[in-house]
């Protein structure tokens, strides 16, 4: 079983490898390239609004993570709608983009709509959660300009495109979780969500630098590498 799993973990990394991935390229595109300096700085940023105070604004906090995940599921859904995709290719992949596009609303929504319920929006001071969104909003327009010609060259499957956005708030939804829970546990904010702040941020530059490499989840499930 032991060497099973070795196995597994070599092709991962083999993988990586034949992406030219590494450690020491990861660590060289945070300090050189624009995108991951735009990564770092919006997240820093989130603690210099004026008036923010953790201890008061925890749930303005995790509001503006929440902002976050909801305006990349806006755009996506503009993506899905308006982009252009390559002709389905497996038996059971959905047909229409603007169907998926749908189907993505109701199924991004539901999680959001749930987040919302345990993060009350009326305990959240929206000056400072506008303004946290604001410097999301721009980073995130950023990053769709720099994309755009990738994305909408006709080359993705819609179907796996539909998925990359989970794959992007998946460190903002670690945040809101464990922030609620070790906020109200440690009863000391600021210590937590610093180590939140630089989790997320640690885990988005991750993302960044996998889709620099071009690594596709269809690939690596053709392969054999995840979704045993």
């Amino acid at each position: 079983m032991e060497n099973s799993k070795n196995d597994e973990w070599k092709k991962l990394i083999d993988y990586f490898r034949s992406k030219n991935g590494s450690f020491a390229n990861f660590l060289k595109a945070t300090v050189t390239k624009p995108a991951y300096s735009i990564v770092i700085v919006s997240n820093l940023a989130i603690f210099l609004i004026p008036g923010m105070d953790l201890k008061e604004h925890s749930i303005s906090f995790l509001w503006i993570y929440l902002m976050q995940s909801i305006l990349i599921g806006v755009v996506h859904v503009f993506k899905m709608f308006t982009y252009k995709f390559a002709l389905p290719t497996r038996a059971d992949d959905w047909k229409s983009p603007v169907a998926l596009g749908v189907f993505f609303i109701f199924h991004y929504g539901f999680f959001h709509f749930i987040y919302s319920v345990f993060v009350p929006a009326s305990m959240a001071n929206w000056n400072i959660v506008l303004q946290g969104a604001s410097i999301f909003a721009f980073t995130l327009l950023l990053n769709t300009i720099r994309h755009y010609k990738k994305e909408n060259s006709g080359k993705y499957n819609a179907n796996d495109f539909m998925f990359l956005p989970y794959l992007r708030i998946f460190p903002i939804h670690i945040a809101i979780i464990l922030g609620s829970f070790l906020a109200a546990m440690v009863g000391n904010y600021l210590p937590v969500f610093i180590v939140l702040a630089v989790l997320k941020t640690l885990m988005e530059l991750a993302l960044e630098y996998l889709q620099s490499l071009g690594v596709s989840m269809a690939e690596m499930s053709d392969r054999g590498l995840i979704g045993k």
